[in-house]
């Protein structure tokens, strides 16, 4: 067997030849998983409905239709996902915070359903690493950029606020506040690197309470969704059956965001144990999927890093820090409509999975797998199973990254990647985040995973322009 036929025989997805364990039970065919994860899902879904009461159910039901299934909960503060760039301010949907214990049980259990169970364990990491925010944030300087400024207004390109601010009292730890770039509706890049005052713990609890859920057409109707977000976290499943009853589920756009990626010493005398930033110093979330995009652009050729870097030439600049990665809004994946051509105006490349080497293909799989992973097990290998048949057939990739040093993990990183059709997005930074250790600047994860073939906006439409007698493998 060649490289890359070893390579894609671990990503097999069921199918209706697929056999079953010994004694010859045939495994459960992929459209019959996709039946039945449906049904769990709607029921799931119905018993959340139920708890809720009758005044307030509207809010948690809507049509599917609803322009609130795709937009921002304020389209002035975030066009479409209230994952990142501004606070999350209140609309549709029910927020976790709003419940009582029996009703955020039941919407936890229709996410714990909805997901495998690692995706769900990882989307309860991101939520409760809004406590230590809080906390970090409580005892952060973010006054530090502008005495920078004011000391010396031409300070610029330093990679570092540690290059410009050294510790002021070396004895104690240190934690200064940076702020970044944000793009949005179009109004282009806006560069402030002093945040000022971060919201703290009590900001960071109101933001944790108002984690959204919405429920988007009637559970088990020919066409419905469920919509979970709110900082770092967008969660989308969206179920299609067809005239004959076989259903199509589409579990993008997925958003994981990370901050702090690893949690770094905290300034707390031993025994002190009441802050939960105590009890997770060195944890990680997400440290793998940066770990293993590093390691495919090392794994690639010399001359396809150079083609496909994004220098800091073609970024706009600021004083007093460079900006040596995408705004925090990405180049492409957090728009609600993807616009294909967006990395055109950026170095990027398109290569054949026949022109990469087994490492770089093993890695760059991995961390779309993170994602897939999350997924219900009844879909997230249809998904994976596309990249797989790309390294089989020989496919084409494109591809582009900007940064620091690959072989330095803390240092910052992007990478765009579209592997038939399914763009990946990952930004490891220092925007917007309160820093600590000199060499792990880069602590701040935005990533988003979107399936290009799937039209969010209208998935009615692309739907019946497909065929209705089939169910795709994603």
């Amino acid at each position: 067997m060649g490289a890359l036929a070893a390579l894609t025989a671990v990503g097999s997805t069921l199918s209706c030849s697929q056999s079953g364990p010994a004694g010859g039970v045939p495994a459960i065919q992929q459209g019959d998983a996709a039946r039945h994860f449906e049904s769990d899902v709607a029921q799931a879904a119905d018993h959340l409905i139920g708890l809720i009461p009758e005044p307030h159910r509207g809010k948690l039901v809507m049509p599917f239709g609803s322009e609130a299934r795709t937009r921002g909960q304020d389209t002035t503060q975030t066009e479409a996902f209230c994952a990142v760039l501004q606070w999350c301010p209140l609309g549709w949907g029910v927020t976790i915070g709003s419940m009582d214990t029996a009703q955020r049980a039941a919407a936890h259990a229709l996410l714990n359903r909805a997901m495998s169970a690692g995706g769900y364990q990882a989307l309860l990491a991101v939520l409760n690493r809004n406590r230590v925010i809080g906390e970090m944030e409580d005892v952060a300087d973010g006054d530090v950029i502008r005495r920078i400024l004011d000391a010396d207004p031409e300070a610029s390109g330093a990679q570092s606020v540690f290059d410009l601010a050294p510790d002021p009292d070396p004895a104690r730890p240190w934690y200064p506040v940076v702020g970044g770039a944000k793009e949005f509706l179009g109004t282009g890049i806006a560069i402030d690197w002093s945040w000022g005052v971060p919201p703290g713990l009590d900001g960071r609890y109101e933001q944790f309470a108002n984690y959204t859920i919405g429920i988007f057409g009637n559970p088990g109707d020919q066409a419905w969704a469920i919509r979970f977000e709110g900082h770092h976290i967008a969660v989308n499943l969206t179920f299609h059956k067809n005239d004959a009853g076989q259903v199509q589920v589409n579990s993008t756009p997925m958003f994981f965001g990370a901050f702090p990626m690893i949690i770094p010493e905290a300034p707390f005398d031993d025994g002190d144990t009441d802050k939960q930033w105590r009890w997770t110093e060195g944890q990680v979330l997400m440290l793998g999927v940066v770990h293993h995009l590093r390691e495919f652009w090392r794994s690639v050729s010399e001359q396809a890093r150079r083609d496909g870097f994004i220098g800091t030439d073609l970024m706009e600049q600021a004083p007093p820090l460079v900006l040596d990665t995408p705004a925090s809004s990405m180049i492409a994946a957090l728009s609600p409509t993807v616009d294909r051509r967006a990395i055109e105006a950026y170095p990027h490349i398109q290569i054949s999975a026949t022109d990469l080497a087994e490492p770089a293909l093993w890695n760059l799989r991995q961390a779309f797998a993170f994602y897939t992973g999350a997924m219900n097990p009844s879909i997230g290998p249809g998904y994976l199973a596309r990249f797989d048949d790309v390294v089989r057939d020989g496919g084409n990739l494109t591809l582009a990254w900007a940064g620091g040093t690959l072989d330095e993990i803390g240092s910052h990183h992007y990478t765009y990647a579209v592997v038939d059709d399914l763009l990946l997005e990952v930004l490891q930074s220092n925007q917007f985040s309160v820093q600590h250790d000199p060499d792990v600047t880069g602590n701040h994860l935005h990533t988003m995973l979107r399936d290009l073939r799937f039209d969010w906006d209208d998935p009615m439409r692309r739907h019946h322009q497909g065929d209705h007698t089939s169910t795709p493998p994603g």
